[in-house]
């Protein structure tokens, strides 16, 4: 985030690595940036789209410009804002897969038009339906429910449902005392939300499915990566922390599929207990066929106040 005057910017947004599988050395700089900037005392945020961050592929060659003249620019600069203003996520509904063939002028590029939707698909106004999901999972300092927070102020966001989530490892007595108390929490942040629901059983073993899929992803890494393999010693140290985010993995496919975003607290990778490659798998298998999510922590310092 970019600072004003004399604060200083103090949040890392990275998008998140959809190729880890088969870069390791890339995965493990990866994987040092978000120590870096925690050991800094900075927050971090990372945004993962199911279709990625990279549209590079879609691109095709400039034209040079010397082909065209100022009204063939301004024709295919219309045509592109027309294009963009009838597209099927001004109405809510998903892109579609992009074809190669499909393509339109933007400028002196040629584009692809899936990807141009894909591109804008925080572009559009949202309508009511529209749906933001808060996943507070940790104390951070409160930078989990301020972002989304302050993004409904934003005018494109103003009408869309805010929901917040939390869960519990105990049974259903400890989420009644929970959504108690953060109710009264979130009324003293004067923070306004559509609903609150606080889901127990974290503890939980996840289903069968979700332990093959991640056991699937482990066997994955070993066999395209050699030199950096997850052995099984640091797979069962950090067991149960994998089987909470399965479970997770459940409740936010259960809750949270038709969003339009969903933001959870960021894990932290202790050092010395967790490798990149396990923290990657970790974070993959709870972002798994899911709209846009975004994980995001805080830097420990407190942003919400009762009084400001």
């Amino acid at each position: 985030c970019v600072g004003v005057g004399k604060m200083r910017p103090n949040v890392v947004f990275l998008g998140f690595k959809n190729d880890w599988l088969i870069k390791a050395e890339a995965t493990n700089d990866y994987f040092n940036i978000i120590h870096d900037a925690l050991d800094l005392k900075y927050g971090v945020g990372l945004l993962r789209l199911q279709s990625g961050l990279d549209f590079s592929d879609f691109f095709g060659p400039d034209i040079p410009e010397d082909q065209y003249d100022d009204e063939e620019d301004s024709e295919d600069e219309e045509k592109n804002e027309e294009f963009i203003s009838s597209s099927p996520l001004r109405s809510g509904a998903r892109s579609t897969t992009p074809r190669q063939q499909d393509v339109l002028m933007l400028k002196n590029t040629i584009i692809n038009k899936g990807a141009l939707l894909t591109m804008n698909v925080f572009h559009p106004k949202h309508s009511a339906s529209t749906i933001i999901d808060v996943w507070w999972l940790f104390d951070d300092g409160g930078l989990t429910l301020l972002l989304p927070y302050l993004l409904r102020r934003r005018k494109r966001w103003r009408n869309c449902q805010f929901r917040i989530f939390s869960c519990v490892s105990g049974d259903k007595d400890d989420a009644e005392r929970q959504h108690i108390s953060m109710a009264s929490l979130l009324a003293k942040f004067r923070i306004n939300y559509a609903d609150l629901h606080v889901l127990h059983g974290l503890n939980k073993p996840p289903n069968e499915n979700e332990t093959e899929k991640f056991q699937q992803i482990l066997q994955t890494w070993n066999q395209n990566n050699e030199a950096f393999p997850i052995s099984d010693h640091e797979y069962e140290a950090n067991k149960d922390k994998i089987k909470r985010g399965l479970k997770l993995h459940e409740y936010l496919l259960e809750y949270s599929s038709k969003s339009t975003l969903v933001v959870v607290t960021l894990p932290i990778p202790r050092k010395q207990s967790i490798s990149a490659a396990l923290y990657l798998a970790y974070l993959d298998a709870i972002s798994y066929n899911l709209p846009p999510i975004l994980f995001l922590r805080g830097n420990q310092k407190n942003v919400l106040t009762y009084y400001s």
